[in-house]
């Protein structure tokens, strides 16, 4: 699921991204890691896109 404008922000303001249209959410059940669509894991850390609406 492509990620909303509040989790774009949140991406961009906390990983110093300077843009975050390609990345979308993955919706397995309790993951919500942000992926691209070739790579699942794209950051070297593990980390959580918290519920920002």
């Amino acid at each position: 699921m492509p990620l909303n404008k509040a989790e774009r922000e949140w991406l961009k303001k906390t990983r110093g991204q300077k843009n975050a249209d390609g990345y979308f959410l993955c919706t397995e059940e309790g993951c919500r890691h942000p992926r691209t669509t070739f790579k699942k894991n794209p950051f070297a850390d593990e980390f959580r896109i918290p519920d920002v609406d």
